[in-house]
């Protein structure tokens, strides 16, 4: 009698345990498709409801190339869904496109808008062509990029810098393209405002490329300083300073021909008197 209570008990737990397991799996399965539901509908809701789909744009900074460029880009994007897209693509887009940029940031804003910053370059300088100095000006800014043409009217007070001569020369330039790095070109600036800073002037200075790190810059006067840029600006400056108020005289500037900064000694040469 015992024995047969034994095994009632044994199959009863057994027959338990059966009616358990389908109960857990349509759980489970319940709450997969439950999920499966809500992801799908989350989906649908971020890429493909009219909530999301671009309404609205605003441009700001650059000029009217720049501005209309990127108005014609992002009327492309209008009614398409926020999401869907590449910031990083679009902004390279127009950059390469329009030169004259220093900077493109587009930012997505919420939920259904597009805010485009646009930064334009400054010039600091003008590039000159040696076989056509007149008429292939352009716009070089502190990176060493040129970025537009200019023309004689728009020149002010900006420094000419030209591209050289010999192993130095530039033959053919396009806007966008570094014809100088960072690091030269802000030593040329330095160097001609320091002149100026001598001489007591106001007037647009021409430099001249040479080779290797050779600079020649021309005053108004019609003399030339030669400079070496892998020499401190600081020191040739001096040493220009020195050399005019010392040894060189408002007398022998009539007829100065050069002066010589790139070595440990300053040399300079007089024309010769007809």
């Amino acid at each position: 009698m015992k024995r047969i209570t034994i095994r009632q008990s044994y199959y009863s737990r057994k027959k338990r345990r059966k009616v358990k397991i389908p109960c857990l799996k349509k759980r489970i399965l319940g709450d997969l498709i439950l999920f499966l539901i809500l992801f799908l509908s989350l989906f649908y809701f971020l890429f493909f409801s009219p909530f999301f789909k671009i309404k609205e744009m605003k441009i700001s900074g650059g000029d009217i190339k720049s501005a209309s460029f990127s108005t014609r880009l992002l009327i492309e994007k209008m009614g398409k869904n926020i999401f869907l897209f590449s910031v990083s693509k679009i902004e390279k887009e127009i950059l390469k496109n329009c030169p004259n940029l220093k900077k493109a940031e587009l930012h997505r804003k919420w939920p259904a808008g597009l805010v485009l910053t646009l930064e334009k370059r400054q010039p600091i300088a003008l590039f000159c062509l040696p076989s056509e100095p007149d008429n292939c000006l352009f716009f070089i800014d502190e990176e060493g990029i040129v970025f537009e043409k200019g023309k004689n009217d728009q020149e002010g007070d900006l420094l000419k810098i030209f591209s050289g001569s010999n192993n130095g020369k530039i033959e053919e330039i396009a806007p966008g393209e570094m014809v100088l790095s960072q690091e030269k070109i802000k030593q040329i600036v330095e160097i001609s405002e320091g002149v100026k800073k001598v001489l007591k002037t106001n007037s647009c200075l021409k430099v001249f490329l040479g080779e290797g790190e050779r600079v020649d810059l021309e005053t108004e006067e019609g003399w030339k300083i030669y400079f070496d840029l892998s020499v401190d600006s600081k020191i040739s400056l001096t040493k220009l300073k020195l050399l005019l108020g010392k040894e060189i005289t408002p007398e022998k500037r009539v007829n100065l021909e050069y002066i010589d900064l790139r070595f440990s000694k300053a040399y300079y040469k007089l024309r010769e008197r007809e």
